[in-house]
């Protein structure tokens, strides 16, 4: 994982991505920005309560310093659900929390802020993909079924598919109530008074079940809970905070 600076930015690459020149990728921190107050500075999302001006201005700072169009993005609509789409235009994707494409210069975004991002390339067939995955969307074992889809609609083969996970909440402060613990295998639980569970192990165990290689998953191990310098996080700040993005695409 490599943290650039750019363009008063600080981004998050991937060291797996960025053998492939013609692979974009970024993964926003809050750093640099125009937001105030609970969004400083770099917040992405329109739906927090900033000022639209600020969102605008914070959107043209991300995508220019990945070179990319903002006429040129997919956003994920994310529900907690497990429904991945092909985008047919740009902009908003209603109601799915992954989007796949093997269109070049269609640039896959996501929203994260505490919920880990798997994002995917498959560099022989030229496919990427992106999946929001907190603890339901993990439940739902998104994860396994964008990489079924990769299979089945673009023919990838799992052996040759790369994947990065963001920062996420870590085990160490995703405190959880038993009606969630009781979703995963006590093997990924810590338990102190209440129980902890460790969604980031979660999701590398998902991928290397569906055949990914260990050497192709890229964790990020960055919390989003304590990194408060770098990352919002909607428990930490209560639910008062801003939203980082992550964007895949191919760029010809």
């Amino acid at each position: 994982m490599i943290l650039e600076e750019k363009n008063g930015l600080k981004i998050l690459r991937s060291t797996l991505f960025s053998r492939f020149p013609e692979l974009v990728f970024g993964f926003s921190t809050r750093i640099g920005g125009f937001s105030k107050g609970d969004f400083s500075s770099l917040n992405l999302s329109v739906s927090v309560n900033d000022k639209k001006e600020n969102v605008s201005a914070n959107r043209n700072l991300f995508f220019s310093a990945l070179g990319i169009s903002q006429e040129k993005i997919a956003f994920s609509g994310q529900v907690h659900g497990e429904r991945i789409v092909f985008p047919q235009n740009f902009g908003l994707q209603k109601e799915c929390d992954g989007l796949i494409t093997n269109k070049n210069n269609v640039f896959l975004t996501l929203t994260g802020a505490d919920c880990y991002c798997v994002f995917f390339y498959e560099p022989k067939q030229k496919v990427v993909c992106g999946v929001h995955s907190g603890w339901r969307g993990t439940v739902q074992e998104i994860v396994k079924k964008a990489v079924l889809k990769m299979e089945n609609e673009f023919f990838c083969k799992p052996n040759e598919i790369l994947a990065f996970v963001t920062p996420g909440i870590s085990c160490e402060n995703f405190e959880v109530g038993e009606e969630v613990a009781v979703n995963f295998s006590e093997n990924f639980i810590k338990r102190k008074a209440k129980p902890f569970v460790d969604l980031e192990k979660v999701l590398q165990k998902q991928l290397l079940d569906c055949g990914l290689k260990k050497e192709n998953i890229e964790l990020s191990g960055l919390c989003t809970y304590k990194n408060e310098e770098l990352f919002f996080s909607h428990r930490r700040d209560k639910g008062k905070t801003g939203r980082m993005f992550g964007t895949i695409g191919i760029k010809f």
